[in-house]
This record gives structure tokens, sequence and C-alpha cells, in this order.
């Protein structure tokens, strides 16, 4: 268990006091108090192992499991519980897909295992290990150990225990203790003071997991004191970065969450709208008609069950990512607020591991239409066993698309290959689901495919296209051999206008009703009319891949320099990426937790970076890829090989 309701088997460090603070729930009366306080609240029982949740809160080893398993197999993945006692959330960043082993990660309450055990217990332990009988007065919290007067006195005073929880016998028989949460964080290993930090690990330690020969952290690097680990995060605002990235995952799945209330509005309103059609259709039949007419609402009743269960199972998934989101804010918060260096440090790693327990999660959103067939003859009804067939349709969306956690070459796929492609540089998805590409050729063309990836559309007469993008019902198409950026309908694809640039274009997006063009040695902002506002410099004379963020930057990528760079709206250089392993960069994409995905044709591979321009993962063995579209509705990423083979991988 760790600090602040996080639980982790990777976690190496216990508060020394959470033994003892089961007494939290102890307000019964004098007179019960001795008999309730070594009850279970879920079997009403004597505690059988008892285990001590971050709450306080205790419940039987059995009971607690039962618990989790039961309320987390509505939902998957699973990120946490509910306190069965005071509904306080839990976080879980463990084995998610084990709930039902998720209670033994919690510790035993050994000082309530010590009162079940021993309720009325009399004497002194630490004089019976001499064989000395003295009445106890006392019972230690920390130890679970009865003492006599004397020993208390000594054990209040002893180096190793002056910090221990002591209270007389008779306070714990009146149930009347309360304890505020221990603040000494100790190695679980050693049960020693953390002083050092382990940066290879990124875990807190003490001066033997540092210093002993077998231990793991001997040999690391990056060790250091707990204050400069302190001092790090504070001077390099990693809490509020932190807290910004977990705030932006609450927000989408808050988002999301609303997104699966509306629906389930508008699944109410077509269920009372089937029945008031279904009621007036049925109001003149025969009573053959009326038996159908209630096998009919049987089944809507039906239908509308199973698709009330599906909403409120995601609903409930992301209700759970919420807590936990909101959770880990509130002890980014509290690092934020702390003057302990040791509780900032560990509250921010354990925020840290959340958030990327979250990100590595594939939040779902379902989308549900009730859709029915009526049989065309109503003579043959008297033949017929149902009237309508009922029938919920469910979609899938993923609330967080993260391409870092992707492993593209192991999903389904499939190729549409054109003979009369020449040359692809890009390709993007339109507003409708389509997807459009640019043959980069003398005579080029503009390619239409529907969801299906069947070929609907082809603008030609273009010469030497780069690039498309979509503006509400306009096509934007760069053409570098005129110099120009042609318009067309986005419905009937038809030209509207020519937009002469007088520069070699290439890349093309749009931000705010502004174009923002790549021109190889620069980068040229204009209206939609190609009035020109801005121009911004850029490193080298083969920038032709042009990418505008959600954070506001522009990034574009030099496929001779290799390098990916990211500038504000003023002009500055905010990050640039260069890799060994990056030869050939092309085509930029940025998926729903703004990453920013890179596709490098010769090193056969395509590269994720972070917001701020940090190496996250890289995808091996993706063909010479030219560049990578996603669609997150659709969960599918495009991916376009040799400059003329388009793979769709679904995801």
């Amino acid at each position: 268990m760790t600090l602040n309701g996080f639980i982790s088997s990777k976690q190496a460090f216990l508060p020394v006091d959470i033994k003892c603070e089961f007494f939290k729930m102890a307000t019964v009366s004098a007179d019960s108090a001795t008999g309730n306080l070594i009850l279970c609240s879920i079997c009403v029982e004597k505690y059988k192992t008892p285990r001590c949740l971050p709450c306080m809160h205790s419940f039987c080893h059995n009971c607690l499991s039962t618990y989790i398993a039961s309320v987390c197999k509505s939902t998957e993945p699973r990120l946490g519980f509910k306190c069965p006692l005071c509904r306080e959330y839990i976080p879980f960043t463990g084995a998610n897909d084990k709930p039902e082993e998720w209670a033994k990660v919690f510790p035993v309450n050994v000082a309530l295992q010590r009162l079940v055990e021993k309720p009325d217990e009399r004497f002194c332990d630490a004089c019976l290990r001499d064989n000395e009988t003295e009445n106890a007065t006392g019972f230690c919290l920390s130890c679970a150990e009865y003492l006599c007067a004397l020993c208390t006195k000594y054990h209040r005073k002893h180096l190793l225990s002056k910090g221990h929880t002591v209270c007389q016998v008779e306070e714990i028989r009146t149930g009347e203790i309360t304890h505020e949460f221990g603040k000494y964080y100790r190695c679980s290993e050693h049960n020693e003071s953390i002083k050092l930090f382990c940066g290879d690990h990124e875990q807190p330690c003490c001066l033997m997991c540092a210093g002993t020969c077998r231990s793991k952290h001997r040999k690391c690097e990056n060790v250091d004191t707990v204050h400069n680990a302190a001092v790090y995060l504070r001077e390099n605002d990693k809490l509020n970065v932190l807290l910004k990235e977990v705030r932006n995952i609450e927000n989408k799945l808050t988002e999301a969450k609303q997104e699966q209330e509306k629906n389930m509005a508008e699944l109410e309103d077509s269920f009372d709208e089937m029945t008031k059609k279904t009621e007036q259709e049925f109001k003149d039949l025969t009573e053959h008609i009326k038996k159908m007419k209630n096998k009919h609402l049987e089944d809507i009743a039906v239908a509308q069950k199973r698709g009330r269960e599906k909403l409120d199972q995601c609903a409930s998934t992301l209700e759970d990512g919420i807590n936990c989101a909101k959770k880990c804010c509130q002890n980014i918060e509290k690092a934020r607020k702390t003057m302990d260096e040791r509780e900032l440090l560990m509250n921010y790693y354990l925020a840290k591991d959340t958030a990327s327990q979250l990100k590595q999660c594939s939040f779902r959103t379902k989308h549900i239409k009730v859709t029915e067939n009526k049989a065309s003859i109503l003579k043959e009804l008297k033949d017929m066993e149902s009237l309508i067939d009922i029938d919920c349709t469910t979609t899938d969306h993923h609330v967080i698309y993260n391409l870092s956690t992707m492993q593209l070459p192991i999903v389904p796929k499939f190729r549409i290959e054109e003979e009369s492609v020449v040359s692809i540089y890009t390709g993007t998805f339109l507003s409708n689901d389509t997807f459009a590409v640019i043959d980069h050729a003398f005579e080029g063309q503009c390619i239409i495919y529907d969801n299906a990836w069947a070929k609907t559309n082809v603008i030609n007469g273009l010469y030497r296209p780069f690039c498309v993008v979509q503006n509400l019902d306009e096509l934007f198409v760069t053409c570098t051999g005129t110099m120009s950026i042609k318009v067309y309908s986005a419905t009937d694809f038809q030209k509207l206008r020519t937009i002469p640039m007088n520069e070699s274009v290439y890349g093309i997006q749009i931000r705010n009703r502004a174009l923002y063009v790549a021109c190889a040695t620069k980068i040229i902002k204009t209206d939609l009319s190609g009035n020109k506002t801005k121009e911004f410099e850029t490193e080298g004379k083969n920038n032709i891949h042009l990418l505008l963020t959600n954070k506001g930057l522009i990034v574009y990528s030099n496929w001779v320099l290799d390098t990916v760079t990211a500038i504000s709206e003023d002009g500055d250089i905010i990050w640039k990426y260069e890799n060994e392993n990056m030869k050939d960069p092309f085509e930029l994409e940025e998926d729903s937790v703004n990453n920013v995905v890179v596709a490098a044709k010769k090193s056969n591979n395509i590269h994720v970076l972070s917001n701020v321009g940090e190496h996250l993962k890289v995808i091996e063995n993706i063909t010479q890829p030219v560049f990578i579209k996603m669609n997150e509705r659709m969960n599918i990423c495009c991916v376009c090989s040799n400059r003329n083979v388009l793979n769709v991988y679904r995801v």
C-alpha cells in the first residue's frame, strides 16, 4: 500500500502508522464498543485476516475480495473501487485484469488482528517474554502488543519506538481512539526512514537500499537525496506539468461521460417514440395482433435493458477513470502545498504512475442506435411472430487514442494498391469519414475513398498536387507545379476557385480560419483568400510537411536534416527532435493525448513524441512510411508505404 490511497506492488515504501488507523471507524458507545470494534462491517462477524484500506477502514480479507470483485465485474478496464464504508475512491495501479486478487495487496491490520485474538488480554507481552506477569495498562498500535505501565514508559522513550502510538487499554475498549494519518515514511524492505531517491527506478529508498551489496539500487547511477529530488521537481515545474496532463485526461473522460448521458437520453426518447407508434399501429387490430403487440413490447423492453446496461457499464468505466484522475489530482495538489519533501516526492511519483496507467487504459465510449425493420406486407401479419424487429447497434470509440501504447504491425489490416498512382505524399480523413489521397504526379489527382475503402471520386487536372485539407465544406489542395492552392467543394468536388501563392507550396493546415502552408524554406500564414499575414523562418531548405498541434505549436519536419522542429506563433523554437534511428521524416500527426507522430520513411519506422518533444516510442518494421493518419471514431489508422500502398490498421 502506498500513500493517500494508491496501491501498487511495484512500490517499496509504507507509512508505519497505517496499521493503527482502523480506529477512525470506531464511533460506537462505551457499553457496546468492545464487541463492535472487532466486527467486520460487511459480514458483521469477528474479523478474519483484516485488511486495512488507505482510508483506514478494515474488512475481512474474503469480504473485501468479494466486494472488489463484485463492483469491478461491470467495467473494463477497472482502475479502482470505493470503500464499502466511507465511499472514498481508492485507485489501484497493479494487476487490473484480476480484481479478485487486489485484497491481498492491502496490509493485514496486525493490531486489529491481535485485538480479535485476545480482546481481554490482561498481561504485558514484553514482561511475558521474560517470564514475568504484569498487568497490561497500555497497547502499542504500531507493535500490536499489550504493555504494562513501566514498559509503556520506556517504550515511549526508546529511540526506535518513541514514535509509536500507545494508548490505554480502557480507551481501546470504549472505542474512543482517533489518530491522525502518520507522516513517517519508511522503506518496506528495511523499515528504515526514506533518505534517498533513485532516478533510474524513479523510486524513493533508504540508505540500506543504496548501500547493501544485494540491493537493486546499489549499481544505479542516478541516486540523489530526497531534498535534491524534491528541489528538482519544484524547480522544473514537474508537479504542474503532471497535474495539467491528468486534468486533460479527466476532461476528456468527463466529456465522454457526458456524451454517454446524452446518448442515454436520446435512447430513452427513441424508445418512447417507438412505443407510442406501436400503440397506434396496434389500436385497431384483432386479438391475434394484440398478442404480437405484447411480444413486441417485450422485445423493446429487452433491447432497452440491454442498451441501458451497455451505456451504464461504459459510463461506470469512464467514471472510474474520472475518479482515478481526480484522486491523482488531489495528490498532486497535496504535493504542491506540502512542505514535507518526502510527501511531495512520493505523491508526485505515485501520481505519475497513475497517470501512466490512465494513458495506457483503452477507454471507449459506446453509441447505441435503435433500428427497426418493419414488414412491408401487412396482410402477412397472422403468419408473423412479431411485427417489428428490435435491435441495438453499438459502436465503440476510444476516449484516449494514444499511439504510444499501440503495436500497429500485430493488428488486422488490409491494403489498397492503385496501379495508376505514382507518388503519394499525403492523405487525410474528411469530415464524413471518407479518405482523400493526393498523387503527386505531373498530371496528379486527388482520390476519394468511402468508409469501406472503395474509390468513389477522383479530382483530376492537378499539376503536381501535394497536400489536401478540409475546412467546413471546402477542400484546399496545394499544387507545387502551379504555385497555387486549388479550392474544391467537399460535397460534389467541383472546383470553386484558385488561390495564387507565387511559392512552391507543399503541406497545408488550417486553424482559426487561417492557412499555414509549408514552402520548403519557410512557412507562410494567410487568410482563406490567400492574403499573407505572417511568415515563419525555418531551418534548412526541405521543410514540406507541417502540423498544427492542439497545444498551439507549429511543427515541421525536414527530411534532409532528419529533424522535427516545433515553433510558437511568434516563430520561437520551442523544441527540436533528432534521433539516430529517425531517417527521412515525412508527414506528422497528433493523437488524442497530444503526442506527435512522425512517419520516418528511410528508417522504416514511426516515432511517437510527447507534446514537448520527448521521445516516447518507436514503432518498427513499417515499410517506408510516408504518412500515418488516425480516425478515432472509426478506430483505425491509415499508413502509406512506398508512396503507393495504403495499409489500414484496425486498432
